[in-house]
Formats: structure tokens, sequence, C-alpha cells
């Protein structure tokens, strides 16, 4: 049987094509997303490296809560040989008539404790001396050995910025990136300049992190449990621990990535599953007549099965190692692509491989292939002797049993009770409960759903049918009745489908649900698009002062293409009494009405005049007042009071007029502008103008000022959920390509079981074209019936998962991703006519006086 076995695969080698492509397609999936995994843990671990340095022990406290005395206590221990606290403060760099922020950084004590790379000249070795990141020293134009001037601004209880200047040269460029500011440029400077400027700032120094570099010899877990005991309050862990701890959370943990996209692979698997044992049933009914004769002369049952099985081992074998293959090549390839982008990523020159990322899709890929032609192959054994001798039907119109019809609705009204139960009782049985319970209840349902399927696609090709009899005339009505004729195999190739497409339109759903959300959330509680001020930390109201905003870096910003209106804000510091009499301190901002109205989205303009304060939701418990009460604003020049109007969409501070704030402190300046963003204009490109015109007219004498916002935010948010449902939607596509990899196999076995009825109709009358143009109206029909059943699924199950998720945060109303839909609708409906023309134009080809004559 071996040999026959062999010989059978050779002379149905394009039918197994079909088969070893669905396998292959699922491996890849399997292998690129474990590979991705993979190379996203060695990403996270060389950045996290990358900005630690190589100590031998890492100590991490809560809060700055390490001390300088904790720093004496470490260092007197006897394994000790060196220490390197994380400090960091933010001071201004001029150069050529130029001002940028930096975060200031010192020299590490040793070399292994450097965390970061020097590109050219050296580190500085004196208070005077600062090595600036490349990307400042080309905005600020300066080099090794010119002068800078750094400027810490300390404030003093009058509400001015004190300018602390030191002058020093630039010694060394570092690469950008490194250093601990994740992002923000890291200049270094000497120890004892941080020391200087911490005294000048009266700030007692108070340290989150601590890298220790042990004695040669010195016994690393000795060490730790001495140092556990020094310092209680610390965590202390080796490098590779705090390492692993820094890409978790720069990947948003790569375990959890790989929860959330094995699911897909599975889909995948399943669709392929169903893909291949439709097509190993066309392999049986090709070979009727050979296993008929094969039990004429002999054969055993037994014998029969293992030869499919055989065969399914063998392809699936061979079809997961190409898919391998294509996985890692696609990775590389992909891994290539970013890296010749310049990402500000340390990317690998070449992808991570382990032995998880070859076993996993060869040993899977292969039992799924085994299991699925577990069906064909009892199919193989009922073939009677007999069937030598004469044409049989291996397959009969068979539609849905009572059971599994029974079996479907009973998990589908179960999942829908429990996602009811979710989404009535979510505020009863907290978040995470009822969001469990939801997944829970969409998994059973879409189980009894995936049963109900050989009733539901029956139905819709019955509907479909009417409306392609009346299209495509005697075609369109031989489609629908063919496409009928077998219910379970056509539910079962549209389910390959629908699963696809349901999970494409579940999460394009939510993601649309989540956009809508967020902007409205990030609208209501950040109404201004961009704001611009020296500290950004005012803008949730905590009593911190801020540096004026010169006239120049004003009319920069009005300046910039796509900005649509600029509001000049004041801001003091002032004491708001309320009913209790009890004083809270607090920022106030004023601003002219007709600033709000242009600057903010949803403006409360029309309640701000002399006479009133607008107070954000939540500062009204603070403060002890509700809306309408009276609220007494006292500032160093005198105090007004005010009745009090709830806005929360005039942002996170409270709001008066100018005049107002002028009575509260006369003459104070401009520290903060306001900016709303042109409709339609690119916000990415109108924040980095905004920045690059800041800095370009910001002097050694100006606070460099901080761009940040509503826009901002949104915008990076929308790209995260962009950027998500792109990759999720890649990843199901795989399913959908297998999917209709199985349309085809369908229509190929319709022709072969409907040989003779085909040349029939050709000896009636019925052209070769109107015979291709019945097989492409089946495919458009199975293909289009599962696609829109996999659509009204997905939008059911994407409204409710939104709900789910984002009901806590808000309001969940539906929102329908109609170019999704349209796009996946279109695929579909091209696909299965693309998927008829093979099949098509092998039923052409037959002569009908041959197929009339065959046995």
């Amino acid at each position: 049987m071996g040999r026959l076995t062999w010989a059978q695969m050779r002379r149905t080698a394009p039918r197994l094509v079909a088969v070893g492509i669905a396998i292959m397609l699922g491996a890849a999936f399997i292998a690129a997303m474990l590979l991705s995994s993979a190379t996203m843990r060695r990403v996270g671990f060389d950045a996290a490296t990358a900005s630690l340095g190589d100590p031998d022990l890492v100590v991490v406290a809560d809060q700055e809560s390490l001390t300088q005395a904790d720093l004496d206590a470490l260092a007197a221990l006897d394994d000790v040989a060196a220490i390197e606290p994380r400090r960091e403060m933010y001071v201004d760099v001029g150069g050529s008539g130029r001002s940028e922020g930096v975060l200031a950084t010192p020299v590490a004590s040793h070399p292994r404790l450097a965390g970061y790379t020097i590109e050219q000249g050296e580190v500085p070795t004196g208070a005077g001396q600062v090595a600036l990141p490349a990307a400042t020293a080309d905005r600020l134009d300066v080099g090794i050995g010119d002068d800078v001037t750094l400027t810490l601004r300390v404030w003093t209880p009058d509400g001015e910025g004190v300018p602390e200047r030191s002058d020093a040269q630039v010694v060394g460029i570092a690469a950008d990136g490194t250093g601990f500011g994740y992002g923000t440029p890291t200049a270094l400077v000497d120890p004892a300049q941080l020391d200087a400027w911490a005294s000048a700032a009266d700030e007692e120094p108070s340290f989150v992190q601590v890298s220790l570099l042990l004695t040669d010899g010195a016994d690393v877990e000795q060490a730790r449990a001495a140092i556990a005991d020094a310092l209680p309050a610390g965590d202390v862990r080796t490098r590779d621990e705090h390492a692993a701890a820094l890409a978790r959370d720069l990947t948003g943990d790569e375990d959890v990535l790989s929860m959330l996209v094995l699911p897909f692979g599975a889909v995948a698997l399943f669709v392929a599953g169903l893909v291949i044992a439709n097509t190993f049933t066309v392999l049986v009914a090709q070979r009727t007549h050979t296993l008929a004769l094969l039990r004429c002369v002999g054969a055993t049952r037994a014998q029969l099965r293992r030869s499919v099985l055989q065969e399914a081992a063998v392809v699936g074998a061979i079809a997961s190692a190409v898919g391998v293959l294509l996985g890692i090549g696609l990775g590389q390839v992909t891994l290539t692509l970013l890296r010749a982008a310049d990402l500000d990523v340390p990317l690998p020159a070449t992808v991570t491989l382990t032995p998880w990322v070859v076993a996993v899709p060869l040993v899977v890929c292969t039992l799924v292939t085994l299991v699925a032609a577990t069906g064909p192959a009892r199919l193989a054994t009922r073939v009677p002797p007999l069937a030598a001798m004469r044409p049989v039907e291996l397959t009969q119109a068979r539609g849905a049993g009572r059971l599994r019809l029974v079996a479907g609705w009973a998990f589908a009204a179960a999942g829908g009770l429990l996602m009811v139960g979710a989404l009535a009782g979510g505020e009863t049985i907290g978040y995470e409960l009822s969001l469990a319970v939801g997944v829970a209840g969409g998994a059973i349902s879409i189980l009894g759903f995936i049963l109900l399927t050989t009733w539901i696609v029956p139905a819709g090709l019955r509907a479909l049918g009417r409306l392609a009899t009346r299209v495509a005339g005697v075609p369109g009505a031989l489609a629908a009745t063919n496409a009928r004729r077998n219910p379970r195999r056509s539910a079962t190739t549209a389910t390959a489908l629908l699963i696809g497409v349901t999970l494409v339109t579940m999460m394009a759903t939510g993601a649309a649900m989540t956009r809508a959300q967020m902007g409205e959330t990030l609208s209501d509680r950040y109404p201004v698009d961009v704001s611009i001020g020296s500290d950004p930390d005012t803008e949730v109201g905590l009593p911190i002062e801020e540096a004026p905003l010169s006239d120049a870096q004003i009319e920069a910003v009005a300046g910039v293409d796509g900005v649509a209106h600029v509001a000049p804000l004041t801001g003091v510091v002032v004491t708001a009494v309320g009913a209790s009499g009890d004083g809270v301190e607090l920022a106030v901002r004023g601003i002219a009405p007709g600033d709000l109205d242009g600057a903010v989205r949803d403006s409360p303009a029309a309640e701000l005049d002399a006479g009133t304060v607008l107070v954000p939701q939540g500062w009204l418990a603070d403060l002890g007042v509700a809306g309408g009460d009276e609220l007494t604003l006292e500032g160093a020049g005198g105090e007004a009071t005010l009745r009090v109007v709830v806005a929360d969409s005039a942002g996170a501070v409270p709001l008066v007029t100018p005049d107002v704030l002028d009575e509260l402190q006369p003459g104070a300046a401009v520290n903060r502008l306001w900016v709303r963003i042109a409709d339609g204009a690119d916000v990415r490109t109108v924040t980095g103008d905004l920045s690059d015109a800041l800095v370009a007219v910001s002097s050694d004498a100006d606070a460099s000022p901080v761009v940040s916002g509503n826009a901002v935010e949104r915008v990076g948010f929308e790209q995260v959920v962009d950027t998500l449902l792109a990759v999720v939607v890649g990843l199901l596509a795989v399913a959908v390509v297998i999917a209709l990899v199985g349309v085809a196999n369908t229509l190929a076995l319709s022709v072969i079981e409907r040989r003779r009825e085909n040349a029939l109709l050709r000896a009636l009358g019925l052209t070769r074209r109107q015979l291709r143009g019945t097989l492409a109206v089946e495919g458009f029909l199975l293909a289009f019936v599962g696609a829109l059943v996999g659509v009204a699924l997905g939008l059911g199950y994407g409204w409710i998962g939104g709900v789910l998720l984002l009901r806590f945060g808000g309001t969940a109303d539906l929102v329908v991703p109609w170019a999704h839909i349209g796009a996946v609708l279109a695929i579909a409906a091209v696909a299965g006519v693309v998927a008829s023309v093979l099949p098509g134009r092998s039923a052409a080809r037959v002569s009908p006086v041959a197929a009339l004559a065959a046995d």
C-alpha cells in the first residue's frame, strides 16, 4: 500500500497543492508570530540594557524613596565596588542664539555603569563641560569646543523664576536615545554640576534607582541579601532581572502579546482544517473507482484508511516545513525593512530563531492535517467494491440534523444569556468579571452559530439565489440549486470564511468604537488641541509657577501653518476660599471669552464674564463648592468673589477673565498658549512645526516651552489603535485566504460529482461560457453568504465587546466601520468568483460525449 499511496500522490499532485497551500499558510503564520514575540523580547532587552549599562545588581525603590544616607549605606558594604544613582534635572541649553530643554544626567562613576554612548569627543570631567545629544547639537548649531549656557530656573516664593546659569564647553556628542531620558534629549554633565544645581534649587536629593558594581569574586546572592538587609524598602534585582522587567514594560509584556496573537493562529489552523477536510473529500471522490477496485482485489478498510492518513501525514509535514521557512523569511524581510526605516529602536540584524519557532508549527500543522483527514479516511473505507462497476454518488444531500440544530440553538442561547448578563450586571460584578463572562459567552455562542451554519447558510443561499436567478438567468438558477444541493458541505465552506470575516469585523468595530470614545473622552478632559508652556504639570491645576513666554515665541506659534487660533493666557497661583472657609492653593488662568471660544472645543465662553469663575468638576470637592456658589480668590495683589460655573470643557484649571486676574495680581505675564489646530491639518506636522519654531526663537534668556495637549495625545492613541487594528486584520487575512482556498476546493468537488450532469447540460445546449458562469455564480454565492453572516456576527460581537471594554470610561455607542465592511464584502465577492476560474476551466474542457459515455 505504501507504493500505491506514493503513486496516487504523484497522480493527484495538483490537488494536493491546494491542501499544501492551506497548511503552509497556517505554519507560516505561527512561525512568524513566534518570531515576532522572540524578536520583541530581544528588542526590549537590548533597549533596557542600553540605558542600564552593565551593573551586577540594581536597587529599585518606589517614588524616589532612596536618600543620600541610603547611598552611603550601600557604598559602605564590603561587596560593593561602585554605585551609580539615577539622577536627572531639567535644564535649558543655550547656544548660537537658540535654546532647548534637556535632561542633565551625571557622568557615570565607572565605565561599566555608563548608560550612554559617546559618538564624538569625550565625557565631561569638570563643572564647566557638557556632552550634548546629537540632535540637540544640530538644532543649536554647536559642536565640540563651542561654548553654551546651561540654565536651571529656580522658582522663588514670589513666583519669579530666578535663572541659575552656568557657562560650559561642549566636549562630547552623545548618541540620541541613550541615558535615562526615554526619548527626552539627555545631556551629560559632571556630578559636581548636578550637586551645585540641587543646592541652588534647595532640593533634598532622592533617588528611585541605583546601579551597583560588585567587587571581583563577590557572591551575587550574598551581596543581594546584604543589600536587602540594608535597604528593606528597595527591590534588589540582577541586571538580567531588571532588564527583563523593563523589557516587559517596553513591549507591553511579550507573554501577553503571544496570548493575544495565538488565538488568531488557532483560528487560521481551524479554518485550514476545514479546507483540508474538504480537499481530502475531493481526493476520495476522484478515486472512487480506484478505491473500489482495491477493495475488489483484497484491500481491507484499515489499509485504505492508513493510505489516506499516510498521504495526509506526508503532505502535512512537507507543507509545514515549507511554511516554517516562509514564515522565517517573511520575518527577516520585515525586520530588514524596519531597520532600513531608521526607527529609534535597537532592532537586531537577524530574527531570533528558537527551537519553538521550528518545532511548534511543524508539529501542530502536521497534527491538524491528520485530524482533518480523519473524516475523508473514514469515507474512503465506505466505498463498496461494486462501485467499481457502476457510478456512485459518494456524497448525498445532507442538511442539518435535528441533534445538530438543537445543540446549535442551545449553545447560541446560552452564550447570548451570558453576554446579556455581563452587560446587565457589569456594575454589580465588576469590570474584570463582567469582561470574562462576556468573553466566555461569546466563545460559547460562536460555537453555536458554527453548528447552525448548516441551517443559516442554506437559508442565505436560497435568498441570494432568487436574486442570482433574476440577474444571471439560467446559469444563476443552476448555481443557486447546486450551491444548496449539499447543505453540509456548503455550510462547511462558508463557515471557514465566516470565522475570519467575523473576527475582522469585530476588531474593526471595536477599534472604531474605541477611537470614537477616545476622542470624546480626550475632548472632554483636554479640550485644548495644543498647550504650550514651560511646565506641562500646571495643566492639572497644581500650584506650580511658570516662566513667561516672550513676544517672539508667541509670534512664532501664530505663524505656523495649520494653526487656526492662538489664545494667550496669564496665570498666577492664588488661594481659593469656599463656603467652608478653608483655603486651597491652586493655579488660575486669565483668558478673554473670545480667545476661549476660538481655542477650546465645546467652549463655555458664554458663561465667562467678570463675575464668574469656570471651575472643572474635579476641583469642586477640594474647594467645597458647587455650581452657583460663591468662591473667593485671594492673590498677591487683591481678591475677588465670583460665582462658580461648572465647566469641564474649559480645561483642567479654573478660568477667569483677564480683568479679574489683573485684580488678583497686576501685571501678570503671558505664560501659556492654547492653540487650536485647523480642521483637516495634519496634527503631527503642525505640532512638529510648533516645536521647531519655538526652538528657533528661544534664546538662553527664555525658558524652553513644552508642546503638549489633546491633539498630540489623541493622534498618539489613534496611531496605536490603527496599528493594532492593521496587525490584527493582517493576521486574520491569513485565515480569510485559507478559507478562499476552501471555496475553490468545494467548487472542484462539485465539478467531479456533477461530471455527468454537466455533460448532459452541455448536450442540451448549455455553452462552455454558461457553464463557467454557473460555477462563478456558485462561488460568489458561497463566499458572499459566508461574508454576510460574518459581518452580521462581527458587528454584534464588536458592539458587545466594545460596551464591555469601554462603558466604564463613558458611553459606548455602536460605530459601524462601513469602509472595512464594504472592503470585506467586495473582496469576498471577487475572491469567490476568482476561486471558480480553475474548476470552471476543468469542467468546460470535458467533452459531453466522453462524460456521458463514462461509467
